[in-house]
């Protein structure tokens, strides 16, 4: 079983932290680790505004890299 710390498990608390100091208005972007819909749900649950996935779009076959480099991340 892999284990993986996200950082965004703290939005909650870094929400309240800004909210109390009159930035409740800054949207908080989850980014790192996220690999499906879950995480993405995790990631809106606890707070997030949005996600960014980028390394996970790497594979997709419309995307214009290497073989070799897509197989590394594979």
């Amino acid at each position: 079983m892999r284990m993986v710390l996200v950082l965004y498990l703290s939005f909650p608390e870094v929400g309240d932290a800004l909210q109390d100091l009159g930035l409740g208005d800054v949207p908080l972007i989850a980014a790192g680790g996220i690999a499906d819909g879950r995480g993405c749900a995790a990631a809106l649950a606890l707070g997030a505004a949005g996600i960014v996935m980028g390394t996970r779009f790497l594979g997709a076959e419309e995307t214009s890299i290497p073989d070799v480099y897509r197989d590394a991340i594979f």
